[in-house]
């Protein structure tokens, strides 16, 4: 899960034709980090979902730098996310619950980082 760290402002200080452009900047950002043949999604507002099929926690960690990194880059250091993952097993819902309090982990660590749930 992928969230943009404090979008709110951006909509705010800059009116939402710009939070929406940066909606679809930051979607082919995040495209352009991640592997052949894994998936990219927004799921809402400023969230983004990213599977990565066949991936091992250490893969998985370097796709989240590769996307946080990306995101800095696209925007000069002025848009940071945040990214919480988890493996998905067979509980599909448990995986995306376990993801969500990975983001919020990572927000309340101070933003404009990664974390991912051990197995």
């Amino acid at each position: 899960m992928i969230d943009v760290d404090e979008f709110k402002e951006i909509n705010d200080d800059q009116g939402h034709e710009a939070g929406d452009a940066l909606l679809r900047q930051l979607g082919q950002t995040i495209r352009d980090a991640v592997r052949a043949g894994d998936t990219v999604a927004r799921i809402g507002g400023d969230e983004f979902t990213v599977l990565l099929p066949l991936c091992t926690q250490t893969e998985a960690r370097h796709v989240a730098e590769q996307i946080r990194t990306a995101v800095l880059e696209m925007s000069d250091g002025e848009v940071t996310v945040s990214i919480g993952g988890a493996p998905l097993g067979t509980d599909r819902r448990g995986a995306v619950l376990d993801a969500d309090r990975a983001l919020y982990a990572a927000k309340a660590a101070g933003r404009n980082r990664s974390e991912l749930t051990v197995p």
